[in-house]
C-alpha cells in the first residue's frame, strides 16, 4: 500500500509540474500559478480580427498597417506589437489621438479595438501581433503556410 501510496503522490506531482502546450509548442502558463500572465493565441481571419496591410486611404495615417481585434476583448490591452524585419518590434497604437488632431476611440468597427501603426505593412516581418495587459498575452497570427504573405489581406 506505501509503494502505490508513493507511486500516485510521484504521478500527481509530474502531472502538476508538465507544462500545457498550444498548437505552436508555446507554453501557456495557468493564471493560478505563479506566473499571472496567461497566453494564448488567435487567428486573423477567425472571430473578427483583422489584419489590414494598410489603412483607409482617407484616414490619419493612410496605407499603414492597422489591426481590429475581436469584440470579445472588451478591456483594451495595455500594449500591442509586431516584429520588424529590422529586428525589432513596432509598436501599435490604440491611442484617442493617434496619429492627428482626429480624435481616434480605441474601440470603433462594432465595438473591436483598433490598432493603427506608424508604419508600413511592408516593415511588418511576419503575421504576428502580440498584444499585453497584466493578466494575459494573446498572440494573433495566421497559419504557419501564411505567414510569409505579410501584406494580404486576412480577415
Amino acid at each position: 500500500m506505501k509503494k502505490l501510496t508513493i507511486l500516485l503522490l510521484a504521478l500527481f506531482i509530474a502531472a502538476c509540474n508538465s507544462a500545457t502546450t498550444d498548437d505552436e509548442g508555446n507554453i501557456i502558463d495557468d493564471p493560478d500559478t505563479d506566473n499571472p500572465i496567461a497566453k494564448s493565441t488567435e487567428t486573423f481571419g477567425v472571430d473578427g480580427n483583422l489584419w489590414k496591410p494598410s489603412g483607409d486611404p482617407t484616414a490619419s495615417s493612410a496605407g499603414n498597417l492597422v489591426i481590429l481585434l475581436s469584440s470579445k476583448f472588451r478591456r483594451e490591452f495595455d500594449s500591442c506589437e509586431v516584429p520588424l524585419k529590422s529586428g525589432g518590434v513596432g509598436q501599435l497604437n490604440c491611442a484617442k489621438t493617434a496619429f492627428s488632431d482626429i480624435p481616434f476611440s480605441c474601440f470603433t468597427n462594432g465595438n473591436r479595438q483598433t490598432w493603427r501603426a506608424n508604419f508600413k505593412c511592408s516593415d511588418a516581418a511576419q503575421v504576428k501581433v502580440v498584444c499585453r495587459d497584466p493578466n494575459q498575452e494573446v498572440t494573433f497570427t495566421v497559419p504557419e503556410g501564411q505567414r510569409g504573405w505579410v501584406c494580404n489581406r486576412f480577415g
